[in-house]
């Protein structure tokens, strides 16, 4: 799926860079809050593979805990579904 994004300024970005807000900034952790949309993340004990940006190979990562399913449909949280 390709997606286009508009930007104020004309800067040369490409596929793989990072773009955050001035006052946020990318740090380097073990553990980190996640959105999952794919089958890959069944819940705790899950190991799908991660990857960040373009030109890093892709990491195993172990899912810890799974706070809510999310519907894509209707963005509707299910806090009852954890597994």
């Amino acid at each position: 799926m390709a997606a286009s994004v508009s930007l104020a300024d004309e800067i040369d970005i490409s596929r793989g860079d990072l773009i955050a807000r001035p006052t946020t900034s990318a740090r380097v952790a073990q553990e980190f809050d996640a959105t999952c949309v794919d089958g890959r993340c069944r819940g705790p004990g899950a190991r799908p593979r991660l990857r960040h940006q373009t030109h890093h190979p892709d990491h195993a990562a172990r899912i810890t805990a799974l706070d809510y399913r999310l519907d894509v449909n209707t963005l509707h949280r299910d806090k009852t579904r954890r597994r």
